[in-house]
């Protein structure tokens, strides 16, 4: 039997000493893990034991006791508040999204600056730059806004974005200054009154230089 079960005959010579560590711990193994029940009787022969005898039944029945193989949950990570925050103000931001790199710089700087109002400022600057339409660039705008916020904290002055507001009108192409004589709405003056001495003069002006010229015009009329 030895051989049979993988034990080296000169092992376990005493049979109490077999059926106590090896027969019996594998039996009861069998029994619970397998849908097998097997039990043995030990035939003797005077006092020692000269025969074992098993009995091996099919039970299909029997539930199955397997090992239960304990999975590591790895446990989700809460997201950081500061990406929360990020998440949320993603939700506001029009046509353009706050990556996770740049939002952490952003956010460093504005916690300096408000540090108990952080998220309430960057929603009014969202805000502000989704409706002013001269904005080309939202995320340059909003750095250079954050950047000019930390200067003018720097220097001890106190700053909000809830003041910001969006241009409602926006001058079309370039106005010139016109000359005041320009748009001068003074009336014309009126025409000077005739003059009947002046007039007579001019007629009398206008007969000599006739005549004149009439008597030219005969001096130079060859004669026959």
């Amino acid at each position: 039997m030895k051989d049979k079960i993988g034990i080296e005959a000169n092992t376990y010579k005493q049979y109490g000493h077999f059926k106590s560590r090896v027969l019996q711990p594998s039996i009861t193994e069998l029994n619970k893990k397998t849908d097998l029940t097997i039990d043995f009787k030990e035939i003797k022969k005077g006092r020692s034991i000269e025969r074992i005898e098993f009995t091996i039944r099919h039970t299909p029945e029997k539930e199955l006791q397997l090992p239960k193989h304990k999975e590591k949950q790895k446990k989700a990570k809460k997201p950081s508040e500061t990406e929360q925050m990020r998440v949320r103000l993603n939700t506001l931001a029009d046509a353009y999204q706050f990556d996770t790199a740049f939002f952490v710089q952003l956010h460093q700087g504005a916690s300096l600056i408000w540090p108990d109002n952080v998220e309430q400022e960057l929603e009014w600057l969202i805000r502000y730059v989704n409706d002013e339409q001269t904005v080309k660039n939202p995320l340059g705008f909003i750095k250079s806004k954050i950047t000019s916020s930390w200067e003018i904290h720097e220097a001890g002055g106190q700053i909000t974005f809830a003041d910001l507001q969006p241009m409602k009108e926006r001058p079309t192409g370039r106005q010139e200054k016109l000359p005041e004589w320009f748009t001068s709405k003074d009336k014309p003056q009126e025409a000077a009154k005739p003059n009947p001495e002046l007039n007579k003069e001019k007629d009398q002006l206008l007969k000599k230089l006739a005549e004149k010229k009439g008597q030219l015009s005969k001096k130079d009329t060859p004669t026959s």
